[in-house]
Order: C-alpha cells, then structure tokens, then sequence
C-alpha cells in the first residue's frame, strides 16, 4: 500500500472517529439503546481499522483440515519450530505470531464471567432445561441424563463433547479463570504446560487427559525471527473437520477478519473435501470481500506425492470448480513442504523430505509464498481495506438515517391526517399566490437589464486593453521567427491572440448568467421556506433548506439559457472577431468580408449607443455612416476624426469655426442661402474623407451654447437645427444620386489603402487600435445586442409556471417534496418547555455531527 494511500484512508478514518464520538456524547438523553450499543459497535470497527491501517498490521489467517501441517507450515514461515505439530490433532485455541524483538508467548484467560456465559449459551444450544447454568455446578450424571446423544444433530454432538469436556475438565480450568495474562519465554514455550494450552492432549493409556485449554481465551506468540514479515499477524486456527463447536466460530471468524487466507492443501491427497467446501460456501465475508480474493493456497507435503503435477492439476481443477481460488490468481497455488522447509532451516538438509522436493525439481515453497504475501500487501491490498471502508461507511450511512429517524420522532398536535391536509392546503394557497408576485418581479429583469449591466461591469475588468495587447517580449518573440515578410509578421501577431478575447467574453458571458441564475433560484428555495413557516432558527432549518433547494435545482436542469447565448453570440459576434483580429487594416480580405457580412454588422451597429443622437436626427442613416463601420474601417472616432483624412484636425476646427460665423450671418437672410451651405458642407466632408453625421454631431454640440449666449430667441435656434437637416437631406440625395454612399465608402477605403506602410511597427500600432476597437464594440453594442434578459426572464418565468402548475395540481413530483418537508417544519411547534429544549439542542448537536459525517462522505 502506498504511503499517500494510506496516510488518506489513515485520515478519513479518524475523522469519522472523532464524529461518531460526537453524536454518541450529544445522544445521551434521547437516543435508544439499540442505536447506542450499534454506535458503539461502530467506533470499535472503525477503531480496529484505523489502528490497522496506522500500523500497516497484515494479518495472515492459515486455515486447512486437521492434520494437514497448518501449524507446522506456521512454524516454517516463522522459522520458529514452536507450535505444536504432531500427526494428530492437536491445535485447540487460535494462536497468532507476531513480530517482536524477542521470543516469547502471552496467554490471556477467560473471566469466570466470560466463562459462564459460553458455558451457558452450550447448555441452552443443548435444548434442554437445567435448575441452573452456572459453570461447576451441572454436572456430568445431570448431562447424561436430560441429553441423549443419539437425538442431536453433529453440530449439537460437537456442542454436548465441548460441554462434557469442560465438566471433566473442571478442576483444571476452575484456578485459571480470571488469571492475569501469563507470559512464557523462549525455553519455556517448549514445555508440556504451554503446550497443554494451545492443543487438545489426547488421552493417555485410555486415561481422560484434562483440557485446561478451554480456560484460554487468545494466545500471542512474539518472535525474533519474523524480521522480513515485521508488520504481519499470524493466526494458526483449528482445523475445519475439528469436532468441537467453537473451533468453527475461531475458524469464521479468523477468515472474516484476514487480510490474507492461506488454505493448507495436502498435495499427496489432492481432493478437495466437505469441510473445506462447507466454509468457503458463504462466498464473502463480512465486509463483501469475497474469500477468493483473499486466499493463497499452500498445497503441502509435496515431498510425499509420487505424481506431483497430476496432484497439482487436480487440486487446481477443484480450487477452480468451486471458485475457492480465481482462476487469474493461479499463481496463487504454490507446491511446497513446510517439514522440508523445517529441516533446511534445521541444517538438516540430508533429510529424505529434503531430497524428495529436489527430485521433484521444487523448493520447499516457504519463500516463494513469502513473496507473494510481500507483493499482495504492497498493491492488492489496498483494494481489500477500500472494501472495508466501503462497508464501514455504509454501516454509518444506515446509523446515521436511523439516528436522524430517531431525532424527528416528535410530532406537533395529534399527528392526524386530517392535520396534514389542512397544511397541506395552506401552504398551498400560499405558494400560488407568492409566485405569482414573484413573477411580476421577474418582469422587471427586462426593464432593469442585470445581465446586461452586470456583463459590463465584468468586462471593465477583464477586458483590459492594455493587458489583451501584446507586450515588447512577445513582439521580439514573433519579430525573430517571421523574418521573411511583413505579412508574414502581422499574421503570426493577429493568430497570437486570436482566442484571448473571445475566450475571456464566453467565460464572463457564463460567469454573470449563472450568477443571476443562482439568485432566482434562491428566491424561489426561501419562498418556499417562507411558506412553510421555517426559520432560520428552527432546528431542521438547513436540512429542510437542502430539500427545498434539491426540490427547486429540479426544475433549473432544463434551464435553456446556454443554446440561446451561444447563438446570439455567434451572430452578434464571429463577424466582429474576424474583421478586427484576422483581417488586417487597410488590406482587401478586411473590406470583402465586411461586404458578405454587411447586413449582421448593420444589425450590430443599431446597438451603438454613440450612434443615439444621429439616429434621433435621421431615423434613415446609411450603414457607411455608422460610427461602428467608420471604426472597423477606418480606425475613425465618433468624433470624425480620422488620421488617414486629407485634412488636419487644425484645419477641420478652423472650418467649423468659420462656418458657425457664416450660419449666423445668413440665418436672417433667405433660407436658400442656408440651402447652399448645407450642400457646400456635404461637398467639403466628403472631399476631406470625413463623415457628415459625425460632423453633424460636433454642430449639435454647440446647440446649447448658440441657445443661451448667441441669440435671443427660439427661431433662431431653429434656424440653425433647419441648416443640418438640410445638410441631412443633401447627403441623402447625394447616396440616392449615380454615386452612392456605399461605393463612395469602398472608393474611400481603396484609396486610404495606399497609405498602408509595410513596416512592423506600423503593423503594431494598427493592431493595437483593433484591438482597443474590438473592446470598445464587446463592452458596448455587443452586449446590448445580446440582450440576455428576455431569454432568461423567459426560462424563470416557464419553471415558475411549471411549479404553480404542480402545486395546484398536487402533482407527485410536490407532494413527495412536501411529504418530506412537513413532519420536519411541524417538529419545532412542541418545544415549550426546558427538557424538550434540552433535548432538542442534543439532537441539533446529533445532526450537525451527522451533516458533517455525510460531507466526509460525499453524500450530502
């Protein structure tokens, strides 16, 4: 297992220790006792993993028939000839080995409780009555005599041998109960006493042989030698085929609880038999790991088959039959001989068992299983610990819906029926008639434009023109890989930004949508609050406040915002993107696809909002005076001003000046004369390349000052707003004559095309004012355009119809959400005195810790 792994499975655990603390000292006054004793039981699973997975333990169950060499196959893969290993059966309580810095062994006794409760629980599995349980006073004549065998089942036989066993056993067990641990060195773990504790002795001379045996209750052997398997822990468990009862539940129980099952075999008898299948017949253990996922298979006494590699395909035909190994862990059948592996480890390689393996062209297997145990635990078994956690938290998950059950038992008023639905009807009415005002406040996001003037005041931020420019580093970047061509420069330095606007536009275009999505839908969740009467201070406030959200964020999955917005997005603004980005100023490509796209630009242009006063003055201006084509064109300002005109800016001021004297002079004189100079006017913008609705515009400008220091009346302001619509009317009849406006626009372009100066910074200035250009457009007649309201007040509008619709209808889709809602919203009405309070702060306590367990758990 790696250490990231571990160290994340070491902290999920831990947390949940701490939570399920938490609960368990806040539900002292109100919880059942079941639910406690399950708490309890949990902390201890979760305890036990996490002190598992802290310690890296392996722990390695060795399970097999009686007589098939499990001890002594533990005794080689210790390399500690310690166990007892004798051709009868002889292991009687489960023993585990672990590492240690010395040898030694730990035998911890039963209590004379914990005695008398398995004493009892044998009787009473016995069906039959005694005057009294008790441990010492039923005797063996009373057994006899309420028992006959030849009634019992073999599992009730196995329980009645047991129990005799103990009575005769009586006056050696009796002092060891409730002995305090005993510990056994090294030479003394060879006695006859500590051996006596871990097998079943055998009669002697047909003399009954006491069994203080049934008085341990765990043993621990600790050995030096376990050096290369520092972090594993051995169980030697009884056999299968044993017939004492408890054997079986040591033998489960070992299983269920491994990391690793290694099933002893006995290669020279191959077959498979009964009890064999009969424990792995349950398939999984506790935790849903199945067994075959766990198990390796040492297939023993190899040194004693006469055909080996038929023995071997047998016992893997039957290991494969009845799935006890996988048949991609084949790998996982290993041929060896733990007595052989004793005798090498003995200096006794001269032994016949010895020689057999070496004939059979095999070692003893010990190392080769060691191996693979090595690699399992490095990458197999992190899956199965997963599998643990998995089952651990599914285990939480249940308490926890339990504890939440347990928390919400209390009911207001008499928990009729009849309550409910005159609820039910109550806030019924009261939704109806709530979303329908919230529905004309809806009407308002048209009038009101959020979206649109949110989706500026992102832009101001994010569209930053002189961070959208390229800098002096990314010039001398493309300066030094295009050196063939001014062209070739420019397109490399168009292509470098060409995604960076349109990226950051689609990102804040998303951003301000979603934003405002979430407000509407918080509206509506806290509607829904209000309506059922619940407040913040109410116990099941947030809980509630998550199902009415999950209930509302229902009807938001088909929110249809994104198609639109996407749409609108490409009409209004692929073409601008273009123009500006890949076609370079002043060359042929800018001028032919502006023409193919005229009628989406003309579109575009209608949101200019610096073209308002020239459409108020001339609803009917012509799209090659629109102060947006001016720009993308020309790189000209609102203001008229162009750097490529004929004439200077000194010079245009000087003619405004002096026109502004001539209006007055002819103001009083016969308006024909106003007539001539409006179309002298048009004459002159014209020839200079300058655009007569912006020049209109400079004039209107002055209108005020004329107003209030020129002149003393009203007419005579009037008189000057005639000349400019007669300068209006004369640019109209000049695009209606055999020049139109458009061809005097695509002359105009043709020509200012000749003053294109092929060198890279020309270039470079050109480009940054398309930029800035481009920016200008998105912040402004883009965005407009767009007009993002009406969509979105539309889909708001169409969930709120759909939800007025269910409520009144009493759709499922409500009444499942209100079923769920009321008996939570009803809760807080009982809390009237101070030991509901109190418990009623417990059980918040409870459920805060469970809303934090299930965030830890990713269910909420």
């Amino acid at each position: 297992m790696s250490e990231e792994k571990r160290e994340y499975v070491i902290g999920k655990l831990e947390k949940y220790a701490g939570i399920i603390e938490g609960i368990s000292t806040a539900a002292q006054s109100f919880m059942p006792q079941e639910l406690k004793a399950k708490l309890f039981e949990l902390h201890g699973l979760n305890s036990e993993l996490l002190e598992r997975v802290r310690n890296n333990s392996f722990e390695i169950a060795i399970v097999g028939l009686e007589k098939a060499g499990k001890s002594t196959f533990a005794n080689a893969l210790i390399g500690l000839d310690i166990l007892p290993a004798k051709e009868e059966r002889c292991t009687y309580t489960s023993s585990c080995v672990k590492y240690a810095d010395q040898t030694y062994a730990e035998v911890e006794y039963y209590t004379v409780e914990e005695f008398n409760e398995r004493f009892e629980s044998n009787l009473r599995a016995l069906g039959a009555d005694f005057d009294s349980y008790e441990y010492g006073r039923v005797t063996l004549a009373e057994l006899e005599a309420k028992i006959n065998e030849n009634d019992l089942d073999a599992n009730r036989r196995n329980i009645l041998e047991d129990v005799s066993d103990m009575i005769r056993s009586e006056f050696v067990i009796m002092p060891l109960l409730g002995k305090s641990d005993q510990h056994f060195n090294e030479a003394s773990m060879k006695d006859a006493e500590f051996k006596n504790l871990i097998q079943n002795p055998d009669r002697t001379d047909g003399e009954y042989v006491p069994k203080p045996s049934f008085a341990v209750k765990r043993i621990s052997i600790y050995s030096d030698k376990l050096e290369d398997m520092r972090n594993c822990i051995i169980y030697d468990v009884p056999g299968f085929d044993s017939p004492t009862a408890i054997h079986m539940e040591q033998t489960k129980e070992r299983m269920d609880k491994a990391d690793a099952i290694i099933l002893i075999a006995n290669a020279s008898k191959p077959s498979l038999t009964g009890p064999q299948l009969t424990i792995f017949s349950s398939a999984v253990d506790s935790d849903n790991i199945p067994f075959n996922e766990k198990v390796f298979v040492f297939a023993n006494r190899a040194d004693e088959s006469k055909d080996l590699e038929y023995n071997m395909g047998t016992l893997k035909n039957d290991l494969d039959k009845y799935h006890i190994l996988r048949k991609n862990d084949s790998n996982r059948l290993i041929p060896g001989s733990a007595y052989a592996a004793l005798c090498i480890a003995g200096g006794r390689e001269d032994d016949q068992a010895v020689a057999n393996l070496k004939a059979n062209g095999i070692s003893d297997g010990i190392e080769e299983i060691k191996k693979k145990l090595k690699e399992y635990n490095d990458v197999v078994r992190i899956h199965v610990i997963e599998k643990r956690v998995e089952n651990l938290e599914k285990m939480i998950l249940e308490t926890a819906d339990a504890i939440k059950l347990s928390c919400s038992a209390v009911s207001s008023g008499d928990g009729s029926n009849a309550d409910m639905i005159n609820a039910f009807v109550d806030v019924q009415n009261k939704i109806k008639e709530k979303l329908v005002f919230f529905e004309s406040e809806i009407r308002k996001i048209l009038d009101e434009k959020p979206l649109t003037s949110g989706l500026l005041a992102a832009l101001k931020g994010k569209l930053n023109t002189g961070e959208l420019l390229p800098d002096e580093d990314e010039i001398l970047y493309i300066k030094e890989r295009c050196t063939q061509s001014t062209a070739q420069f420019e397109a490399s330095l168009r292509d470098f930004k060409r995604a960076e606007v349109r990226e950051i536009f689609s990102e804040v275009t998303q951003c301000v949508t979603e934003d405002l999505k979430r407000e509407t839908a918080d509206e509506l969740t806290g509607i829904l609050l209000e309506c059922f009467n619940v407040t913040p201070d109410h116990l099941y406030f947030e809980e509630i406040k998550t199902m009415t959200r999950e209930y509302i964020d229902g009807y938001y999955r088909d929110f249809n915002l994104k198609t639109i917005q996407k749409t609108l997005t490409l009409r209004f603004c692929d073409e601008v993107f273009e123009l500006l980005i890949n076609k370079p100023f002043l060359m042929p490509d800018r001028l032919d696809f502006f023409l193919k796209n005229i009628d989406n630009i003309a579109a575009l242009a209608v949101y200019d909002h610096s073209e308002e006063e020239s459409r108020i003055s001339n609803s009917k201006m012509d799209i090659a005076d629109m102060p947006l084509v001016r720009s993308i064109l020309f790189h000209e300002g609102t203001d008229g001003a162009n750097s490529f005109s004929t004439v200077s800016p000194e010079s245009r001021q000087k003619y405004i000046a002096d026109l502004k004297k001539s209006i007055v002079l002819k103001l009083h004189n016969n308006l024909s004369e106003l007539d001539s100079l409006a179309e002298q006017t048009v004459d002159w913008c014209c020839e200079s390349g300058l655009s007569v609705y912006s020049f209109i515009q400079s004039l209107n400008r002055i209108l005020p000052d004329l107003r209030f220091k020129r002149f003393n009346s009203e007419k005579e302001c009037d008189e000057l707003m005639y000349y400019l619509s007669l300068t209006s009317e004369h640019l109209e009849f000049q695009m209606t004559g055999e020049s139109s406006k458009m061809n005097l626009l695509i002359s105009r372009y043709n020509e200012a095309c000749k003053s294109r100066e092929n060198t890279h910074e020309w270039v470079i200035d050109r480009f940054k004012e398309d930029i800035s250009i481009l920016v200008n457009i998105i912040s402004g007649p883009v965005v407009s355009a767009l007009g993002l309201e009406i969509p979105f007040a539309a889909n708001v509008s169409e969930i709120t119809d759909k939800i007025k619709q269910h409520v009144h209808d009493k759709d499922t889709l409500f009444v499942d959400f209100y079923g769920k809602v009321y008996p939570k919203s009803e809760y807080q009405k009982i809390e009237e005195n101070e030991s509901v309070q109190k418990i009623n702060a417990e059980k918040k306590a409870v459920l805060e810790n469970i809303d934090v367990l299930l965030e830890e758990l990713g269910k909420r």
